[in-house]
């Protein structure tokens, strides 16, 4: 039997699964323009992610460096869902003061 399909089969076995990140389109709509350097690093990072990684990918360090893009990723996606959430809440109560404000005069 030939080794190579042996090392891919080995490779494959002893790989791992990159997370999913999935791109939150609502709340990057929210923010806007206002954070686009990050905007595009979250959307890179979930075009990239759920994919498998052979064994030889963690060893060179590929996986791993590919992984901290995706927890950074994950990390200013959560931030800008906050925002976007703080965002649309003060939005809500404004709107809400001034239908407030419309009807007592």
């Amino acid at each position: 039997m030939d080794a190579i399909p042996l090392l891919g089969l080995a490779n494959a076995a002893a790989g791992k699964e990159m997370n999913k990140l999935d791109y939150d389109t609502e709340a990057w709509n929210t923010v806007g323009s206002s954070y686009a350097g990050s905007q595009k690093s979250v959307k890179d990072a979930s075009d990239n992610t759920g994919g498998r990684y052979g064994w030889l990918s963690t060893v060179t360090g590929e996986y791993q460096k590919d992984l901290a893009q995706n927890l950074e990723a994950e990390r200013q996606q959560t931030m800008v869902s906050k925002i976007s959430d703080e965002a649309t809440e003060n939005s809500q109560i404004a709107s809400s003061t001034l239908q407030e404000a419309t009807m007592n005069q």
